[in-house]
Order: C-alpha cells, then sequence, then structure tokens
C-alpha cells in the first residue's frame, strides 16, 4: 500500500494523509464481513440446513471455540518475533488473505457425510478457518500503532477503520436477506454465500500489503 503522509514541520509526525487512511482502513472488511455471518448464522446452518442434532452442532463450534482461546497469544507471539522481507505485520496478511476466503467458504458447503464425519468436517474447517482469521486480523490490528507514533493520528486512523467495520458488518448481512429473498434451497444459499463474501474477504488484505 502506498501510505502518502503530509509533513507537519520540524518536531512534529507527518500526517497520514486521507487516501492512506481509506486504504489501511478497508483491512476491516476482511474481518469484519466474515465474523459477521459465523456470529449470525453458523449455528442455524449447522442445525437447520447441514441437519446436526444440536449438540453434535455445539460440539463442532465449541472445538473451534477452544482453539481461538489459544490461538490468539500464539499468533501475537510469532506476529512480534517473525522476521521477513515483508515485515513482521504485512507477511501475515500477504500470505492469509487467500486461505482466509477458502476457509469461509468451506464452512459453508455441505459434505454427504454422517453426523460424526460431518462434526470432524465442520469443526475442521472452524478451526483452520479461526486460525487464518486471527493471524490476519492480529497482523493488521498490530500495523495501526506503526502506521503513526502520533496519537491524533493513530485516532483519526482508528475512526475510519471502526466505520469499515460497520459497514461490513452491515453489507454482510444486507446481502445474506437479499440472498435469502432471491434463493430458496438453503444448502445453494448458503453455498453462494460463502463463496462470494470469501472472495470479497481476500482481497482487503492485499489493498492494505
Amino acid at each position: 500500500m502506498d501510505i502518502s503522509i503530509t509533513n507537519q514541520g520540524a518536531g512534529r509526525p507527518a500526517r497520514l494523509s486521507t487516501r492512506a487512511k481509506l486504504l489501511f482502513s478497508t483491512g476491516d472488511l476482511s474481518t469484519s464481513i466474515p465474523l459477521a455471518i459465523v456470529m449470525f448464522f453458523q449455528l442455524y446452518f449447522l442445525t437447520d440446513v447441514a441437519g446436526l442434532r444440536p449438540d453434535l452442532a455445539g460440539l463442532a463450534i465449541g472445538i473451534g471455540r477452544v482453539w481461538d482461546a489459544v490461538n490468539d497469544p500464539l499468533f501475537g507471539l510469532f506476529s512480534d518475533r517473525i522476521r521477513t522481507r515483508w515485515g513482521r505485520r504485512r507477511v501475515l496478511l500477504l500470505f492469509g488473505a487467500v486461505p482466509l476466503g477458502l476457509t469461509f467458504a468451506l464452512m459453508w458447503l455441505v459434505p454427504p457425510w454422517g453426523p460424526a464425519g460431518m462434526v470432524a468436517y465442520y469443526a475442521a474447517a472452524f478451526v483452520l478457518f479461526d486460525s487464518v482469521f486471527t493471524a490476519v486480523h492480529v497482523g493488521y490490528n498490530a500495523l495501526t500503532p506503526e502506521m503513526t507514533p502520533d496519537y491524533d493520528e493513530r485516532s483519526s486512523l482508528n475512526g475510519y477503520r471502526m466505520v469499515f467495520s460497520i459497514s461490513g458488518t452491515l453489507g454482510a448481512i444486507i446481502l445474506a436477506t437479499v440472498l435469502g429473498w432471491i434463493v430458496e434451497d438453503q444448502r445453494l444459499l448458503f453455498g453462494l454465500l460463502g463463496l462470494a463474501l470469501g472472495l470479497v474477504s481476500m482481497v482487503p488484505p492485499l489493498v492494505v500489503v
């Protein structure tokens, strides 16, 4: 990403341009969009679309949630210690963008397996998605204070980020609602939704990088 700055005079950090703030803030779409769909629809999808019993659906989700509690500090430590030619943070976005979209799409398919196989599939898909999601999220959040040392500029940048985050959440829910009006087959609906939003989620990390 080309970061444009405006010189504020000697002794004061340069300002981030509006363009730089907008480009950087698109990164929030890569996390707010898939997270909104997971939070709103994951349990419904597993029970009412995939046909799992509630206890089995809870088991698949629970395995992913346990891993989520473990992997956050692990990826944070990894991000602090890794050294690459792309830097410590951007490498997570660069190599996490495509897997983020692919693993998200896999979560919304219905394999032709029995209950045990489906639990294993959805637990594995959720663990893989959550791993890549965390890597991208940690790398992106850690970039914010590295964009500028100025407190006011950071506050402004976070304001831009919040707008994109809310927009991504609302946009994902609106798209899901509209598709629900058009597509009657629930399995096809969630398959299309996962594919479309998975592809969209791949783009913002690459814009930030």
